[in-house]
């Protein structure tokens, strides 16, 4: 082999760079849009659970609220209230507490209040006269003693005399078990008002923070680091922590001698970012702590330091009607796990892919250069090729939905290619331009592939609901499996007419397949010379269908399994071939279109397998989206060859990616004379529509300061450009989104990866019915993807 030259060395130099540069753009752009949707992914969970936190919080507050009044306006309560404030309080304190604890009012007391304290998280009563005398408790030996409420919170004390109704905030005092363990109370305040009396007495109702008041915060849990936590204006905990006990440990304490609501919202580091909020406070608080005291309701996804020294990120209000502040947050490092692990399996494919490429460079230049043959030459260069592609295939194959934006660009700009002269000319170019196109749909699949598969696993898998006739899938699915049949001597049977039997309303391709698993196994675990018999029951509007087989059954205590995943209830042990996966999941498809499995069995005479589907008018409107939603199934893509007359358009174009600007100013150069204004916010749009006229509007679903439902019912409400169609351009094709479309009154809709033809289609149609009012809704005009 002969040393290459100084020509092909430098060619061979500029390829490897420009893969070497290919790698790090896929990786960078995979990262940019993994975390962009990782961090849009956290921040709506933060917020759900914050809210959840928060509105949990503020409806405990108004029912202890509601409870403590509706208690202070009893009959028999004010009638004791006043016996009690009618002993001279004047009278030496042991001769008062005396009186106090003897008097009758107390037994009366303690019945009337008996069913509030069991009912709800009451620990203890107080009934606290003007002075801050205990005039009644369920401490025998507090009454007559001086009120810590009075004499440490005047100021509230006050307003409750006068009349208002509240709520402490949690504070840490000794048990009253007899031990040292410290524990949290709140104290819910009305004034009891009597005949005869200038002043009202106070009610107290003690409540356990570590009851109903700590769930608020529990339902802000999340993952494993991740939790809801209160605190008040100096940064003081008002909740407990689910790290309390090693929290404490940090700081020296012992936490069943105290509690976290002693300590402090500090960060132990000193480490964290002093901007111009932080800056005017020198309290040592974390950077969540010190911007919620301040009134600020905010969230960072960056990270910050929190009370434990962990990096975190967070989102936080101030609550001034509660007077406390709220926050939610999670580990960083678990925060962007998914991330992680993401990024580490895209750069070890994005690397085996560029490692085969530079092989395949190579190879091709050592092939070029050993053999003067050029067909075989060619041959051996393409057989490389197609293992290389294989490989970029697997790679690709493996990334999740957020590629879809750079696809957009990849197939969007591939049907420009296809529509240029250039490339019309040159026919090796077109080739080129076509595969390109066609290698974006088949990498589009697979990822849609992908995505069901995760969707599957979260019960989020997304199915084609259309009209189903009983009889003809019966008859397909039997034609599947009777050749295996036929060869064991087994016959399948229906034992009844079908055809009489209503067509129901399911996703008929995972129909199919639950119906060929039932019968595959009625075939597979049955005798030789067997039946399968196949059985529809129409009842209580839904269908039944029933698949009994004359194997030898399965035992009782087996029966229950073959629902789990792999487990084949005793046949792994024997020659029969099988995953023990298609009936668990069968078991997860039927669910998840609201029906339900079953199965009976009797040893030595066979076993029969069911399952269920709804016949209801619920499920005929999922049927009716669903097939507004498969019309938009990513079929086709390939270049059209028509040729439409050109004509004059105006448009506004809400999309906030330039990249699809790009695309959608390209494909209407294809069959417009446009005037295109391109807007990155609803909020813009709305303004331009104010002052300018267009003939259509281009509507993305996802601006960053607005949906695009929410644009289209300001469009609505404020009468906006009421003659102008609207046609919504997105990634989202889900069988939700679709009957929303519909809802909304928008015209029509183009999916992403937007195809050239589908977007003059749909703008053709759109301007059809606005210079024709009269025709039938536009809202079914739907183009492929």
């Amino acid at each position: 082999m002969g040393l290459m030259s100084k020509s092909d060395a430098l060619k061979t130099f500029m390829m490897c760079t420009m893969m070497i540069v290919a790698y790090f753009s896929v990786v960078y752009l995979a990262e940019f849009y993994l975390k962009l949707d990782e961090k849009n992914t956290l921040y709506q969970t933060l917020r759900t659970h914050l809210t959840n936190s928060h509105t949990a919080l503020k409806s405990w507050h108004e029912k202890q609220q509601k409870v403590v009044h509706q208690v202070s306006l009893n009959p028999a309560l004010q009638a004791q209230s006043a016996t009690l404030s009618k002993i001279r309080q004047t009278l030496p304190a042991e001769e008062l507490r005396r009186q106090l604890q003897v008097h009758t009012s107390q037994e009366t007391i303690a019945t009337t209040l008996a069913p509030w304290i069991d009912t709800y998280d009451v620990t203890q009563y107080y009934l606290i006269s003007p002075s801050g005398i205990i005039l009644a408790s369920s401490l025998s030996d507090r009454i007559g003693n001086d009120s810590v409420i009075a004499r440490r919170q005047p100021e509230l004390f006050n307003d409750i005399l006068n009349g208002d109704i509240k709520i402490t905030k949690p504070v840490v005092a000794l048990k009253r078990d007899g031990s040292s363990e410290k524990a949290a109370y709140l104290y819910a305040l009305a004034p009891v008002f009597s005949a005869n009396i200038d002043r009202p007495n106070v009610l107290a109702f003690q409540i356990d923070a570590a009851g109903s008041y700590a769930t608020n915060f529990e339902i802000g849990r999340f993952g494993t680091t991740g939790e809801t936590y209160a605190f008040d204006d100096e940064g003081r905990f008002l909740s407990e922590s689910r790290f309390k006990e090693s929290y404490l440990k940090s700081l020296g304490l012992n936490h069943q001698d105290t509690g976290i609501l002693v300590t402090v919202a500090r960060d132990p580091s000193k480490r964290f970012e002093r901007d111009e909020l932080i800056a005017r406070i020198d309290n040592g608080l974390t950077y969540m702590a010190a911007s919620a005291v301040q009134g600020v309701s905010s969230v960072n996804l960056n990270g910050y330091n929190n009370h434990r020294d962990i990096q975190v990120v967070g989102m936080w209000l101030w609550d001034r009607s509660l007077g406390l502040g709220m926050a939610t947050e999670i580990s960083l490092e678990e925060a962007f796990t998914g991330l992680t692990t993401s990024m580490t399996l895209i750069k070890l494919l994005a690397f085996v892919a560029l490692a085969a490429l530079l092989f395949t460079v190579f190879q091709i230049r050592s092939y070029a250069r050993k053999r003067s043959d050029h067909e075989l030459a060619l041959t051996r260069a393409r057989d490389t090729a197609e293992l290389a592609n294989h490989s970029k295939s697997v790679f690709l194959s493996s990334m999740s939905h957020e590629l879809r934006t750079p696809l957009n660009a990849v197939i969007g700009f591939g049907q420009i290619l296809l529509k240029s002269k250039e490339i019309l000319d040159n026919e090796e170019l077109k080739d080129s331009a076509r595969n390109i196109v066609n290698s974006g749909t088949h990498l589009l699949r697979l990822l849609n592939e992908v995505l069901d598969f995760a969707k599957m696993d979260v019960g989020e898998l997304s199915f084609e609901y259309v009209p189903i006739n009983v009889h003809s899938i019966i008859e397909d699915c039997v034609a599947m499996v009777n050749q295996e049949a036929t060869n064991r001597g087994i016959k399948i049977v229906t034992e009844h007419d079908l055809r009489h039997l209503p067509d129901f309303i399911a996703d008929e391709t995972r129909t199919k397949q639950i119906l060929v698993n039932f019968l595959t196994n009625a075939v597979k675990y049955n005798s030789e010379n067997g039946h399968v018999f196949i059985r529809v029951d129409h009842e209580h509007d839904e269908l039944r269908f029933n698949v009994r087989d004359t194997g030898k059954g399965i035992d009782a205590k087996d029966l229950k399994q073959v629902w789990e995943p792999f487990n084949r209830a005793g046949a792994e042990n024997t020659d029969i071939d099988g995953s023990g996966i298609g009936l668990a999941f069968s078991k997860k498809i039927i669910e998840a279109m609201g029906g339900q499995v079953g199965a009976s069995s009797v040893l030595g005479l066979g076993s029969t397998f069911w399952f269920s589907l709804p016949l209801s008018e619920i499920a005929s409107k999922k049927a009716s989206a669903a097939r507004y939603a498969a019309d938009t199934g990513a079929d086709h893509l390939e270049e059209s060859t028509e040729t439409a007359p050109r004509r004059n358009l105006k448009t506004l174009c809400l999309e906030d990616m330039v990249l699809n600007q790009k695309i959608i100013a390209k494909m209407l150069d294809q069959n417009f004379d446009h005037a295109t204004t391109f807007c990155s916010t609803g909020s813009r749009g709305l303004d331009l529509l104010k002052t300018e006229t267009f003939d259509i509007i281009l509507l993305d679903l996802n601006l960053p300061d607005m949906s695009g439902f929410e644009f289209q019912e300001t469009l609505i409400r404020e009468n906006l450009a009421p003659d102008t169609p609207v046609v919504v351009v997105s990634a989202d094709v889900s069988s939700t989104t679709m009957a929303k479309v519909q809802d909304a009154g928008i015209v029509a809709f183009v999916p992403k990866p937007i195809r050239l033809a589908d977007l003059s289609l749909a703008i053709d149609k759109a301007l059809e019915l606005k210079e024709k009012p009269d025709q039938p809704s536009a809202t079914s005009i739907a183009v492929k993807q």
